[in-house]
């Protein structure tokens, strides 16, 4: 995945290079489960920076992206998560669908509620098999029922 800023500099590379890191895909795999782990026992604090260090050793990596947005989500911030999730949708729409659930969640908690009915209803009609598509569909309705502010 190529990521090249304004003057054309593939970042990935300029950050391997400024740091002299390079690690290997095994290294990568072991640094984000050790984040997971963080993350399986609710230590969302400390697995955010290790989820940022691979987001900017890998810039544009959906995976970490999410993980960055799942991670601040957990920590009750949903204005950076919804920026997180929407970034991770931009750079890979196609496997990154559930993004549209998790900011449809996300805009709910920021009291954005046809926000939040926009991405709930575009997230149903793209993934109708999806295992979140019901708990889209009970977030919606209880939109629909919500009295307006």
């Amino acid at each position: 995945m190529a990521n090249w800023d304004r003057r054309g500099f593939n970042l990935n590379n300029l950050i391997k290079e400024k740091f002299n890191v390079s690690l290997s895909k095994e290294e990568l795999n072991y640094i984000y489960n050790m984040g997971a782990k963080k993350c399986e026992i609710g230590d969302f604090e400390n697995a955010l920076p290790i989820f940022q260090f691979l987001s900017l050793y890998s810039v544009g990596n959906p995976l970490y992206l999410k993980a960055i947005a799942g991670c601040l989500q957990n920590l009750s911030q949903f204005k950076d998560a919804y920026m997180y999730y929407q970034s991770a949708y931009m750079c890979d729409m196609k496997n990154s669908q559930d993004c549209l659930f998790y900011m449809g969640f996300c805009a709910i908690k920021l009291q954005e509620p046809d926000m939040a009915k926009d991405l709930l209803s575009k997230f149903i009609e793209k993934n109708p098999e999806h295992e979140f598509e019901k708990k889209a569909r009970l977030l919606l309705q209880g939109l629909s029922k919500a009295k307006p502010q």
